[in-house]
Protein backbone atom coordinates (compact mmCIF):
# COMPACT_ATOMS: atom_id res chain seq x y z
CA UNK A 1 0.00 0.00 0.00
CA UNK A 2 1.27 3.46 -0.80
CA UNK A 3 2.62 5.56 2.01
CA UNK A 4 3.75 9.10 2.48
CA UNK A 5 7.46 9.65 2.06
CA UNK A 6 7.68 11.14 5.52
CA UNK A 7 6.29 8.03 7.17
CA UNK A 8 8.42 5.61 5.17
CA UNK A 9 11.56 7.69 5.70
CA UNK A 10 10.92 7.82 9.44
CA UNK A 11 10.31 4.09 9.51
CA UNK A 12 13.45 3.49 7.49
CA UNK A 13 15.55 5.57 9.86
CA UNK A 14 14.05 3.96 12.92
CA UNK A 15 14.54 0.47 11.53
CA UNK A 16 17.88 0.62 9.75
CA UNK A 17 19.69 3.90 10.24
CA UNK A 18 19.69 3.77 14.01
CA UNK A 19 19.02 1.05 16.54
CA UNK A 20 17.57 -1.73 14.42
CA UNK A 21 19.41 -1.78 11.11
CA UNK A 22 19.76 -5.54 11.19
CA UNK A 23 17.21 -8.33 11.28
CA UNK A 24 16.57 -9.44 14.86
CA UNK A 25 15.10 -12.96 14.92
CA UNK A 26 13.06 -14.30 17.81
CA UNK A 27 13.98 -17.88 16.87
CA UNK A 28 17.74 -17.53 17.15
CA UNK A 29 17.92 -21.01 18.70
CA UNK A 30 16.28 -22.53 15.65
CA UNK A 31 18.80 -21.07 13.20
CA UNK A 32 21.93 -19.65 14.90
CA UNK A 33 23.66 -19.18 11.53
CA UNK A 34 21.34 -16.27 10.70
CA UNK A 35 23.30 -14.11 13.16
CA UNK A 36 26.64 -15.95 13.48
CA UNK A 37 28.71 -17.31 10.55
CA UNK A 38 30.66 -19.49 13.01
CA UNK A 39 27.51 -21.65 13.32
CA UNK A 40 28.06 -23.09 9.83
CA UNK A 41 29.04 -26.74 10.28
CA UNK A 42 27.57 -27.25 13.74
CA UNK A 43 25.42 -30.04 12.32
CA UNK A 44 26.44 -33.30 10.65
CA UNK A 45 24.15 -32.70 7.66
CA UNK A 46 23.39 -30.06 5.05
CA UNK A 47 21.24 -27.58 6.97
CA UNK A 48 18.71 -25.53 4.95
CA UNK A 49 16.46 -22.97 6.66
CA UNK A 50 13.63 -20.88 5.22
CA UNK A 51 12.24 -18.06 7.34
CA UNK A 52 9.77 -15.20 7.28
CA UNK A 53 9.19 -12.52 9.89
CA UNK A 54 6.25 -10.09 9.74
CA UNK A 55 7.00 -7.41 12.31
CA UNK A 56 4.41 -5.14 13.94
CA UNK A 57 1.47 -6.54 11.97
CA UNK A 58 -1.37 -4.06 11.58
CA UNK A 59 1.05 -1.16 11.13
CA UNK A 60 1.13 -0.07 7.49
CA UNK A 61 4.63 -0.28 6.03
CA UNK A 62 6.05 -2.28 8.95
CA UNK A 63 9.19 -4.38 8.35
CA UNK A 64 8.91 -7.75 6.64
CA UNK A 65 11.86 -10.10 6.33
CA UNK A 66 12.32 -13.21 4.17
CA UNK A 67 15.43 -15.37 4.13
CA UNK A 68 16.98 -18.68 3.13
CA UNK A 69 20.23 -20.05 4.57
CA UNK A 70 22.25 -23.16 3.87
CA UNK A 71 25.32 -24.62 5.60
CA UNK A 72 27.39 -27.79 5.21
CA UNK A 73 30.65 -29.29 6.32
CA UNK A 74 33.29 -29.73 3.62
CA UNK A 75 34.85 -33.00 2.57
CA UNK A 76 33.76 -36.53 3.34
CA UNK A 77 32.70 -35.50 6.83
CA UNK A 78 30.12 -33.09 5.48
CA UNK A 79 27.29 -35.57 5.15
CA UNK A 80 26.44 -37.50 8.26
CA UNK A 81 29.84 -38.42 9.71
CA UNK A 82 30.70 -35.49 11.96
CA UNK A 83 28.98 -36.86 15.02
CA UNK A 84 31.43 -35.43 17.54
CA UNK A 85 30.70 -31.95 16.24
CA UNK A 86 26.97 -32.40 15.84
CA UNK A 87 25.65 -29.74 18.22
CA UNK A 88 22.22 -28.62 17.05
CA UNK A 89 20.89 -25.87 19.27
CA UNK A 90 17.31 -26.55 18.19
CA UNK A 91 17.98 -30.30 18.44
CA UNK A 92 20.90 -30.46 20.90
CA UNK A 93 22.94 -33.63 20.93
CA UNK A 94 26.47 -34.83 20.42
CA UNK A 95 26.91 -38.53 19.80
CA UNK A 96 30.26 -39.70 21.16
CA UNK A 97 29.85 -43.26 19.90
CA UNK A 98 33.26 -44.29 18.67
CA UNK A 99 35.70 -41.98 16.90
CA UNK A 100 34.60 -42.55 13.31
CA UNK A 101 36.12 -40.08 10.84
CA UNK A 102 36.70 -37.47 13.53
CA UNK A 103 40.30 -38.59 14.23
CA UNK A 104 43.36 -38.45 12.02
CA UNK A 105 45.85 -41.31 11.74
CA UNK A 106 47.70 -40.15 14.86
CA UNK A 107 44.52 -40.33 16.92
CA UNK A 108 44.09 -36.57 17.17
CA UNK A 109 40.78 -34.93 16.44
CA UNK A 110 40.73 -33.16 13.10
CA UNK A 111 39.87 -29.63 12.11
CA UNK A 112 36.52 -29.33 10.39
CA UNK A 113 35.67 -26.82 7.66
CA UNK A 114 32.27 -25.56 6.56
CA UNK A 115 30.66 -23.26 4.03
CA UNK A 116 27.46 -21.29 4.33
CA UNK A 117 25.27 -19.08 2.17
CA UNK A 118 22.33 -16.80 2.80
CA UNK A 119 19.88 -14.61 0.94
CA UNK A 120 17.68 -12.09 2.75
CA UNK A 121 15.10 -9.51 1.72
CA UNK A 122 14.24 -6.88 4.35
CA UNK A 123 11.38 -4.54 3.42
CA UNK A 124 10.30 -1.48 5.43
CA UNK A 125 7.78 0.80 3.78
CA UNK A 126 9.18 1.99 0.45
CA UNK A 127 12.71 0.90 1.33
CA UNK A 128 14.11 -2.58 0.70
CA UNK A 129 17.43 -4.12 1.58
CA UNK A 130 18.57 -7.25 -0.30
CA UNK A 131 21.53 -9.12 1.17
CA UNK A 132 23.41 -12.06 -0.28
CA UNK A 133 26.24 -13.67 1.69
CA UNK A 134 28.85 -16.43 1.52
CA UNK A 135 30.73 -17.66 4.58
CA UNK A 136 33.51 -19.96 5.70
CA UNK A 137 33.99 -21.48 9.16
CA UNK A 138 36.66 -23.63 10.78
CA UNK A 139 36.01 -25.84 13.83
CA UNK A 140 38.94 -26.40 16.18
CA UNK A 141 38.85 -29.18 18.81
CA UNK A 142 39.95 -27.88 22.22
CA UNK A 143 39.24 -31.04 24.20
CA UNK A 144 37.28 -34.26 23.86
CA UNK A 145 34.00 -32.41 24.41
CA UNK A 146 34.73 -28.75 23.72
CA UNK A 147 35.21 -27.01 20.36
CA UNK A 148 35.84 -23.53 19.04
CA UNK A 149 34.55 -22.37 15.68
CA UNK A 150 35.38 -19.15 13.84
CA UNK A 151 33.55 -17.89 10.80
CA UNK A 152 33.62 -14.96 8.40
CA UNK A 153 30.94 -13.90 5.93
CA UNK A 154 31.20 -11.57 2.93
CA UNK A 155 27.96 -9.90 1.86
CA UNK A 156 26.68 -7.94 -1.10
CA UNK A 157 24.09 -5.39 0.04
CA UNK A 158 21.56 -3.79 -2.27
CA UNK A 159 19.46 -0.82 -1.05
CA UNK A 160 16.34 -0.03 -3.09
CA UNK A 161 13.78 2.77 -2.88
CA UNK A 162 10.48 1.71 -4.49
CA UNK A 163 8.65 4.87 -5.54
CA UNK A 164 5.54 2.79 -6.31
CA UNK A 165 5.16 2.24 -2.56
CA UNK A 166 5.32 5.95 -1.72
CA UNK A 167 3.31 9.09 -2.35
CA UNK A 168 4.83 12.55 -1.99
CA UNK A 169 3.24 15.38 -0.04
CA UNK A 170 5.33 18.02 -1.82
CA UNK A 171 6.56 17.30 -5.34
CA UNK A 172 9.28 19.94 -5.56
CA UNK A 173 12.51 19.88 -7.60
CA UNK A 174 14.37 17.88 -4.95
CA UNK A 175 11.73 15.17 -4.96
CA UNK A 176 11.66 15.09 -8.76
CA UNK A 177 15.43 14.74 -8.96
CA UNK A 178 15.30 12.00 -6.36
CA UNK A 179 12.69 10.02 -8.28
CA UNK A 180 14.58 10.40 -11.53
CA UNK A 181 17.89 9.34 -10.00
CA UNK A 182 19.03 5.76 -9.63
CA UNK A 183 17.29 4.83 -6.40
CA UNK A 184 19.25 1.61 -5.96
CA UNK A 185 22.77 1.23 -4.65
CA UNK A 186 25.12 -1.68 -3.90
CA UNK A 187 28.02 -2.09 -1.50
CA UNK A 188 30.11 -4.87 0.03
CA UNK A 189 30.25 -5.67 3.72
CA UNK A 190 31.38 -8.43 6.05
CA UNK A 191 30.80 -9.93 9.48
CA UNK A 192 32.71 -12.20 11.80
CA UNK A 193 31.77 -14.70 14.47
CA UNK A 194 33.15 -17.04 17.14
CA UNK A 195 31.43 -19.90 18.94
CA UNK A 196 32.57 -22.08 21.83
CA UNK A 197 30.41 -25.19 22.10
CA UNK A 198 30.13 -28.68 23.47
CA UNK A 199 27.46 -31.30 23.97
CA UNK A 200 25.33 -29.03 26.20
CA UNK A 201 26.96 -25.58 26.21
CA UNK A 202 27.27 -22.83 23.61
CA UNK A 203 28.65 -19.30 23.84
CA UNK A 204 28.93 -17.12 20.76
CA UNK A 205 29.92 -13.66 19.59
CA UNK A 206 29.25 -12.13 16.18
CA UNK A 207 29.01 -8.74 14.55
CA UNK A 208 27.42 -7.10 11.52
CA UNK A 209 28.43 -4.21 9.26
CA UNK A 210 32.18 -4.32 9.78
CA UNK A 211 32.76 -1.73 7.05
CA UNK A 212 30.09 0.69 8.40
CA UNK A 213 29.38 1.91 4.87
CA UNK A 214 27.63 5.19 4.19
CA UNK A 215 24.01 4.80 3.07
CA UNK A 216 23.38 6.17 -0.42
CA UNK A 217 20.49 6.13 -2.87
CA UNK A 218 21.76 6.71 -6.37
CA UNK A 219 23.49 10.11 -6.42
CA UNK A 220 22.04 11.10 -3.06
CA UNK A 221 24.27 10.56 -0.03
CA UNK A 222 22.59 10.46 3.37
CA UNK A 223 24.06 11.45 6.71
CA UNK A 224 23.65 7.88 7.96
CA UNK A 225 26.05 4.96 7.98
CA UNK A 226 25.54 1.28 8.47
CA UNK A 227 26.03 0.84 12.21
CA UNK A 228 28.10 -2.03 13.56
CA UNK A 229 26.03 -4.48 15.59
CA UNK A 230 27.37 -6.90 18.18
CA UNK A 231 25.56 -10.11 19.18
CA UNK A 232 26.36 -12.31 22.17
CA UNK A 233 24.59 -15.65 22.57
CA UNK A 234 24.84 -18.23 25.32
CA UNK A 235 22.90 -21.23 26.52
CA UNK A 236 23.11 -24.51 28.39
CA UNK A 237 20.89 -27.58 28.05
CA UNK A 238 19.93 -29.34 31.27
CA UNK A 239 18.65 -32.91 31.04
CA UNK A 240 15.62 -32.98 33.31
CA UNK A 241 14.97 -36.62 32.43
CA UNK A 242 15.81 -39.10 29.73
CA UNK A 243 13.26 -37.50 27.42
CA UNK A 244 13.01 -33.88 28.61
CA UNK A 245 15.54 -31.07 28.30
CA UNK A 246 15.55 -27.45 29.48
CA UNK A 247 17.67 -24.83 27.72
CA UNK A 248 17.98 -21.36 29.24
CA UNK A 249 19.60 -19.02 26.72
CA UNK A 250 20.17 -15.37 25.93
CA UNK A 251 20.81 -13.12 22.95
CA UNK A 252 22.39 -9.76 23.80
CA UNK A 253 22.44 -7.03 21.13
CA UNK A 254 24.77 -4.05 21.36
CA UNK A 255 24.65 -1.11 18.95
CA UNK A 256 26.31 2.29 19.16
CA UNK A 257 23.77 5.01 19.85
CA UNK A 258 21.10 2.64 21.12
CA UNK A 259 20.44 0.97 24.48
CA UNK A 260 21.55 -2.62 24.92
CA UNK A 261 18.89 -5.23 24.32
CA UNK A 262 18.70 -8.74 25.75
CA UNK A 263 16.49 -11.69 24.89
CA UNK A 264 16.11 -13.99 27.90
CA UNK A 265 14.84 -17.37 26.76
CA UNK A 266 13.74 -20.66 28.29
CA UNK A 267 13.09 -23.63 26.02
CA UNK A 268 11.76 -27.10 26.88
CA UNK A 269 12.12 -30.04 24.47
CA UNK A 270 10.61 -33.52 24.55
CA UNK A 271 12.72 -36.29 22.99
CA UNK A 272 14.23 -33.52 20.87
CA UNK A 273 11.21 -33.78 18.60
CA UNK A 274 8.83 -31.27 20.16
CA UNK A 275 9.73 -27.99 21.85
CA UNK A 276 8.19 -24.82 23.20
CA UNK A 277 9.32 -21.86 25.23
CA UNK A 278 9.21 -18.16 25.91
CA UNK A 279 11.46 -15.13 25.58
CA UNK A 280 11.35 -11.87 27.49
CA UNK A 281 12.72 -8.82 25.69
CA UNK A 282 12.46 -6.03 28.31
CA UNK A 283 10.63 -2.87 27.21
CA UNK A 284 9.90 -4.41 23.81
CA UNK A 285 8.10 -7.75 23.69
CA UNK A 286 7.26 -11.09 25.26
CA UNK A 287 7.70 -13.97 22.82
CA UNK A 288 6.08 -17.38 22.78
CA UNK A 289 7.41 -20.06 20.44
CA UNK A 290 6.95 -23.73 19.61
CA UNK A 291 8.23 -26.23 17.10
CA UNK A 292 8.16 -29.86 16.06
CA UNK A 293 9.99 -32.38 13.93
CA UNK A 294 8.10 -33.82 11.00
CA UNK A 295 9.48 -37.21 10.07
CA UNK A 296 13.25 -37.44 10.27
CA UNK A 297 14.32 -34.56 8.06
CA UNK A 298 12.13 -31.50 8.70
CA UNK A 299 11.78 -29.12 11.65
CA UNK A 300 9.17 -26.37 11.76
CA UNK A 301 8.99 -23.49 14.22
CA UNK A 302 6.65 -20.58 14.92
CA UNK A 303 6.90 -17.63 17.28
CA UNK A 304 4.69 -14.70 18.17
CA UNK A 305 5.99 -11.46 19.71
CA UNK A 306 3.52 -9.75 22.02
CA UNK A 307 4.54 -6.10 21.74
CA UNK A 308 4.87 -4.41 25.14
CA UNK A 309 6.27 -1.03 24.00
CA UNK A 310 4.21 1.95 22.87
CA UNK A 311 4.00 0.30 19.44
CA UNK A 312 1.35 -1.99 20.95
CA UNK A 313 -1.11 0.87 20.33
CA UNK A 314 -0.77 0.39 16.55
CA UNK A 315 0.70 -3.11 16.26
CA UNK A 316 -0.85 -6.56 16.50
CA UNK A 317 2.48 -8.20 17.30
CA UNK A 318 5.03 -10.05 15.21
CA UNK A 319 4.84 -13.46 13.52
CA UNK A 320 7.91 -15.51 12.61
CA UNK A 321 8.01 -18.87 10.80
CA UNK A 322 11.04 -21.10 10.23
CA UNK A 323 11.22 -24.41 8.37
CA UNK A 324 14.40 -26.46 8.51
CA UNK A 325 15.43 -29.21 6.07
CA UNK A 326 18.12 -31.63 7.27
CA UNK A 327 19.57 -33.11 4.08
CA UNK A 328 21.77 -36.18 4.45
CA UNK A 329 20.99 -36.51 8.15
Amino acid sequence: MKKSLLITAALFCGTWAFAQQEFQPSQYLQNPYIINPAAAGLTDYVDINLGVRNQWTGFDGAPQTYYVTGTSLLGKGGMGSNKMFALRISDPYISLEGNEKTLDQSGKRKLRHALGASLMVDQAGAFRKNIGGLSYAVHIPLSSKLNLSAGVKATLNNFVFDQNRATFLNSDATVTNYINSNTSTNFLDANFGLMLYGDKLFVGYSNENLFQSQIKFGDITTNSNEVMHHFITAGYRFELSENVGLTPATLIKLTKGAPASADITAKVDFQRKLWFGATVRPQDAVVGFLGARIGNFINVGYSYDFTTSELSNVSNGTHEFVINFMLGK
